[in-house]
């Protein structure tokens, strides 16, 4: 559905479907957002929401992973009548325990169809529910000191050693000898930090260079409802980013970024050493919570390492995280819970 809003918005009543489209259960469904490995017998609600003054008829199939089981009937067909909600309620039985951090239980093939003043309003799609293990955010008992030694941090639990994507040029990455890193985050009463260690067999830093085309740590975090964030999204003003690279500090330069600047406050620090590099990142509590709309509760994070040698392979970019911005997006991933 890239560019339906450019290519195929005509009239209002399609931008209100749309939006009915958007806010209900097949389009983005929300994960289950879990605080431990343990599975089993899941219920998950969907909600199909129609704001219309028209009916809106939807279809859908269920299918399940090799290792799920749907109870129940694998196919709905129903009716929404005009600016109301239904909810449909699936039972899943899945492993006992999870083995990964993000697991897809269920594809859902669907259809939506509304016959407007004009027009009809049919679209179809394919959506996927996955169980998302959420990470625990603890509040320091150490006072954090930006000076990229990381030395209060003590071990950095996040080993990023087998990135979950491999962006831009893929073939720049040889392994973890090429390139692996490790991070951690904790919070006061005044800043989110984020601590970043990159061990590089190779070190590119070009001054003034944007930090994706050399050596560089690009870190996202989005504070926005659950829901808002979980989605594939492409936007470039709703989301923090910190965009650095080896000798970049916030007393004398700003990061060079491209979708939007960092809040007012942030501050970070990027350091060489003999085997790569360390970043320390401080993102204004207040700036949080602006987005959250008051005290905030969680966050989404991604990390990616822009890893580039001198060759003609170009820069590959290793995400810890499916990239919030492409299709291959994971609905929830990287979820941090205080």
């Amino acid at each position: 559905l890239d560019g339906i809003w450019n290519e195929n918005v005509r009239t209002e009543e399609i931008r209100t479907s749309m939006d009915s489209l958007i806010s209900s259960g097949f389009y983005y469904i929300d994960p289950l957002l879990l605080t431990s490995p343990k599975l089993g017998t899941v219920t998950k609600e969907l909600i199909l929401s129609n704001d219309l003054d028209v009916p809106t008829h939807y279809t859908a199939k269920f299918l399940p992973q090799e290792h799920t089981q749907l109870e129940g009937k694998d196919s709905i067909s129903l009716t929404v009548p005009p600016n109301s909600v239904q909810s449909i309620s699936l039972t899943l039985h899945g492993p006992a325990e999870m083995l990964q951090d993000n697991l897809k239980l269920l594809d859902v093939e669907w259809s939506a169809n509304a016959e407007l003043t004009q027009e009809s309003f049919d679209l179809k799609g394919t959506s996927a529910l996955y169980a998302v293990q959420t990470n625990r955010i603890e509040a320091t008992e150490t006072e954090i000191i930006l000076d990229g030694l990381i030395n209060e941090w003590g071990s950095l639990p996040f080993k990023v050693t087998q990135p979950k994507q491999i962006l831009k040029d893929s073939d720049g990455w040889t392994g973890v000898e090429d390139c692996r890193y490790y991070f951690s985050v904790t919070y006061d009463t005044d800043y989110f930090y984020c601590a970043i260690e990159v061990i590089d067999d190779e070190m590119v830093a070009k001054p003034g260079v944007e930090p994706w085309t050399q050596d560089g740590i690009e870190v996202r975090l989005d504070a926005r409802k659950a829901r808002e964030r979980s989605v594939h999204n492409r936007s470039r003003s709703d989301i923090i980013l910190v965009a650095i690279s080896p000798g970049d500090f916030s007393e004398s330069s700003i990061p060079v970024v491209s979708e939007n600047s960092s809040p007012e406050g942030t501050k970070f620090i990027c350091l060489a050493n003999d085997s790569g590099y360390t970043a320390e990142i401080a993102i204004p509590i207040d700036a949080i919570q602006t987005i959250a709309g008051g005290d905030w509760k969680n966050i989404r994070l991604n990390v990616q390492i822009d890893d580039t040698d001198h060759d003609d392979l170009g820069t590959a970019q290793l995400n810890w995280q499916e990239d919030w911005r492409t299709t291959e997006n994971i609905p929830g991933s990287g979820t941090f819970v205080k």
